[in-house]
């Protein structure tokens, strides 16, 4: 270290993308995401009364897992302003889709609403997927920043 108080002190400053805390709990977060995804693209095709929000949440599901990945991995998918708009789209769906139909009883995936494990642990799912979406749209800018690969 310098005694010249007009030298700028050394630091080690990096450009690339800084990846999240607990990186092997979200990988297997998204381990999980993939497994979901996978199983629910083999059942949801066999339901018979499906409902347009059913296909929607479907179709944001399978979106925010490739966010998910983005998020995991540190790699630039897309631009950073649809994942901005796409993380508002995937908290209005969520919100709608997991609080505001089962209030109304309404069915979702051909079944009746049922407050069980199940439910719980799809809203924990939920909430983990829109704070991963946020961190990717907003809280990663050396993401967006960095070259792409």
């Amino acid at each position: 270290m310098s005694r010249n108080p007009y030298e700028p002190p050394e630091s080690k400053v990096s450009e690339r993308a800084s990846t999240p805390r607990y990186i092997y709990a979200w990988k297997a977060y998204f381990v999980f995401s993939v497994y979901a995804a996978i199983v629910s693209s083999v059942y949801v095709p066999t339901i018979k009364a499906l409902s347009y929000f059913d296909v929607l949440d479907f179709a944001v599901s399978l979106t925010a897992v490739v966010g998910i990945y983005g998020f995991v991995y540190s790699v630039r998918i897309g631009n950073v302003v649809l994942w901005r708009y796409f993380f508002y789209l995937a908290l209005i769906e969520s919100m709608v889709f997991c609080l505001f139909l089962p209030l109304f009883g309404a069915e979702r995936y051909g079944r009746e609403f049922q407050f069980d494990l199940y439910y719980l642990v799809e809203l924990s799912y939920v909430g983990i997927m829109l704070y991963a979406l946020n961190m990717y749209a907003y809280k990663r800018p050396k993401i967006w920043k960095a070259k792409p690969r």
